[in-house]
């Protein structure tokens, strides 16, 4: 008595899906590094003009978020200056604030 079974598989769905998730995957990643180059091209510390024009908000509202607990400025070299690295972080950690009041998302990476 043989107690085998014989299972085909259509291979095809299973191959399109994941050529499909490894495209989205490519996207992910080129927008991520698209995000790090804009990054990459900010001087340490931006003026409130280029802040505001990094963002795409107005100046007005960079004071406003300078006033905020925690948002990155410094006054120490003469003249309100925001710090890019801790503007990253910041921007990383309050993502809900920025993509409600700004168009910073939609204009640098996508």
């Amino acid at each position: 008595m043989d107690n085998s079974i014989s299972v085909s598989i259509d291979m095809a769905p299973i191959m399109e899906r994941l050529e499909y998730l490894e495209q989205r995957l490519t996207k992910s990643l080129d927008a991520a590094n698209s995000l790090n180059d804009v990054w990459n091209t900010c001087p340490p510390l931006m003026s409130v003009k280029q802040t505001a024009e990094f963002l795409g908000i107005s100046e007005s509202q960079v004071y406003i978020l300078t006033r905020r607990q925690g948002f990155p400025k410094t006054k120490a070299l003469g003249g309100l200056k925001i710090t890019t690295h801790m503007l990253k972080i910041w921007v990383e950690r309050n993502t809900e604030w920025v993509e409600e009041n700004t168009n910073f998302f939609s204009k640098n990476v996508m």
